[in-house]
């Protein structure tokens, strides 16, 4: 009797339909993570900015003329802007931190600008009018104390709060 060494194709594709119903399982739960990962380098980002904020006023007793390019090579004085991951642009972002005074909603550099008080707001970036993380979350955080964290789309765009759908963090 000759004996044949090898796979039978009903071996291969059991072998094919496992690997495939643990990709099924495995990948959601890898999509979570690096949405996880993405949301706590955002917010480490902004309470770094917040830490710095208030290392700068302590020196000059206001925050007018705060820029964080010292910090960050892609952050924008003149609109108060930066990209994450660092390094990145507009369009290979994921996340835009946006640093304004809180009374005018101007950058801190303006020299028209009271700097008594700052807000940040961290929002998911989009691509072709679609966000990159859809259940991923924007951030908002002021001086005066709001520190909230929405779902909601253009929540955050006023500054003033994350809307009536928010978490704290």
């Amino acid at each position: 009797m000759k004996k044949n060494n090898g796979f039978t194709l009903i071996e291969l594709m059991i072998a094919v339909i496992v690997i495939a119903i643990i990709s099924a399982i495995a990948y959601p739960n890898y999509r979570t993570y690096i949405e996880r990962k993405d949301l706590k380098k955002a917010q480490q980002e902004v309470l770094r900015l917040s830490a710095e904020l208030e290392r700068f006023k302590n020196k000059n007793f206001s925050y007018k003329g705060f820029n964080a390019t010292y910090l960050y090579s892609g952050y924008d004085a003149s609109t108060g802007e930066l990209y994450l991951p660092i390094g990145s642009n507009a369009t290979s972002a994921l996340y835009k931190i946006t640093l304004v005074d809180q009374e005018s909603k101007k950058p801190l550099t303006d020299t028209t600008v009271l700097g008594q008080n700052w807000v940040i707001k961290a929002e998911r970036s989009s691509h072709s009018g679609a966000l990159k993380q859809p259940r991923n979350y924007d951030l908002l955080l002021s001086s005066t104390g709001i520190r909230c964290m929405t779902r909601t789309i253009d929540a955050v765009k006023g500054y003033n709060d994350c809307g009536g759908d928010y978490e704290s963090w």
